[in-house]
């Protein structure tokens, strides 16, 4: 037997679906098993994790075996995988998926194999349409050399049929989003630190030409529990500089099954209430009412299943700016660097109150930004079909935005010496935020320096009380007990 794996052999030898082993090659199984599993996973996640399951011990290189499946996006879906060192390690592994039975339904907890290297591996949803691969590599190679992102490399899967996906670093750690849903938001001196760590990496990305558009706190991965160390992903959707950038929905960048999407019905319905998000932006709405969507910022062969998922993940998010919606919608590029630090101070402010931004109290305020989004999608929709009615849905949608535009981020759970910097960076008008993360940072330390010394005002303070607390309580014991200690503590 051959040293190489076999590529694309699952660990029990069997194969996927009706197709036996013997009946075709086994780069053939294994691609049938893992489309098989890319088709699954956009109709229902729950069966998807049982038919993952399959996947399990499949080589997709020489030396990248698949652990489990991590998760899964608009474009790929991604596996944990142990790297081979060498010819032993390798065996080594081959040995440990072949033998035992029980992994593919094994718990994904206490896995004996989280201590081995690992590597995050992305693949597209379709063989035929992996040209993200090309743009996301672009992007990650530009930022090469800054530290808290991940390392990439382009590897090919499947070698006989050549499908190309990318290979992450691995950083073990838990997302800022996993840590705010469990309510354990971090304490504030934690939070000035992944702030000012998360500044300074947008600082070295945007000077290289990078904005990331889309930074959610499910981006962030806490590398320890004193969130000194920092790991900023999602920089897929990140984008240059250089040019206009692309649509911030990237309809035609989505990989999608066309033949399912024909199928299926374009859902107008507003998306559910909990993505209501917090906006504040100024855009000046009179400037807008001239124009109409443009019919040429999205691909004629976007899958028309994308559009609500890609509303509810970038524009309908909790921490869009302003700005973006009226992208969308009118088809511009107004997003800038500014755009990156409106995100940042949003994650921020949901780190340090363990929530979501909360809007000012404002009864139209939810319904506003549902009738927002429902615009959207039809003008995307129209947009593609070239069916518009421009003139109807531009005014419903400039005063639906006016309405928005008027309502703040709450900032009434922050401390007061926070409140300025989250003011300042949230402001309703780009031009009105701090322009470079320089800027943010100069104005963040600023704030910094004001809540220390209110914390240790406070403290001095409370440590006063305590003691005046605790002679209170002595003093009535003393009385009949100890007259004379009594006595000295008057004269101190």
């Amino acid at each position: 037997m051959s040293d190489k794996p076999d590529v694309g052999v699952l660990h029990d030898g069997s194969s996927f679906g009706h197709v036996p082993v013997l009946e075709c090659s086994m780069t053939e199984v294994a691609m049938r098993n893992f489309w098989t599993f890319a088709t699954t996973v956009r109709r229902t996640r729950s069966l998807a994790q049982r038919e993952g399951s399959k996947i399990r011990g499949v080589w997709l290189t020489e030396d990248l075996v698949v652990q489990r499946v991590h998760g899964w996006g608009r474009h790929s879906v991604r596996f944990l995988c142990v790297r081979a060192r060498d010819n032993p390690h390798r065996e080594m592994l081959r040995a440990f998926f072949h033998h035992d039975e029980a992994l593919r339904h094994r718990s994904q907890r206490d896995d004996p194999l989280d201590g081995e290297p690992q590597t995050l591996v992305k693949l597209a949803f379709s063989p035929e349409v992996d040209a993200w691969v090309d743009g996301e590599l672009a992007v990650l190679e530009r930022l090469v050399g800054i530290r808290g992102i991940p390392v990439v490399e382009a590897v090919l899967c499947f070698q006989d049929v050549e499908t190309r996906g990318l290979a992450y670093a691995f950083c073990h750690g838990e997302t800022l989003q996993a840590r705010c849903e469990q309510c354990r938001a971090p304490p504030p001196e934690h939070i000035y630190v992944m702030a000012s760590w998360l500044l300074s990496v947008l600082g070295e990305a945007h000077k290289r030409g990078v904005i990331h558009r889309t930074l959610q706190p499910k981006h962030v991965v806490l590398s320890s529990a004193s969130c000194h160390g920092v790991v900023l992903t999602g920089w897929s959707r990140a984008v240059t500089c250089e040019g206009p950038p692309r649509d911030i929905l990237a309809w035609a960048r989505y990989v999608a099954d066309t033949e399912l999407d024909l199928r299926r019905d374009v859902q107008l319905d507003p998306v559910s209430r909990s993505d209501s998000m917090a906006v504040s932006g100024d855009t000046a709405c009179e400037s807008l009412s001239h124009m109409e969507p443009s019919s040429t910022s999205c691909s004629e062969s976007a899958p028309t299943l994308s559009l609500r998922q890609d509303l509810e993940e970038d524009a309908a998010s909790l921490f869009a700016a302003p700005e973006q919606l009226v992208d969308i919608y009118f088809g511009t590029s107004a997003c800038s660097l500014t755009t990156d630090i409106y995100h940042t101070s949003a994650v921020i402010l949901v780190g340090l109150t363990g929530g979501v931004p909360v809007v000012a109290a404002n009864g139209d305020c939810d319904e506003t930004f549902e009738e927002l989004k429902k615009l959207t999608v039809m003008a995307v929709c129209d947009r593609r079909n070239e069916s518009r009615k421009p003139g109807v849905q531009v005014e419903a949608f400039l005063a639906s935005l006016e309405r928005l535009m008027s309502s703040e981020v709450s900032l009434g759970c922050v401390p007061a010496s926070f409140q300025p910097w989250f003011a300042k960076c949230l402001r309703r008008d780009a031009a009105q935020r701090p322009q470079t993360a320089l800027e943010a940072q100069d104005l963040l330390d600023c704030v910094w320096s004001a809540f220390s010394s209110d914390e240790v005002h406070k403290t001095s303070l409370d440590v006063e009380d305590l003691a005046k607390k605790e002679l209170a309580q002595r003093r009535p014991r003393l009385v009949f007990e100890r007259p004379s200690e009594l006595d000295e503590m008057e004269v101190l």
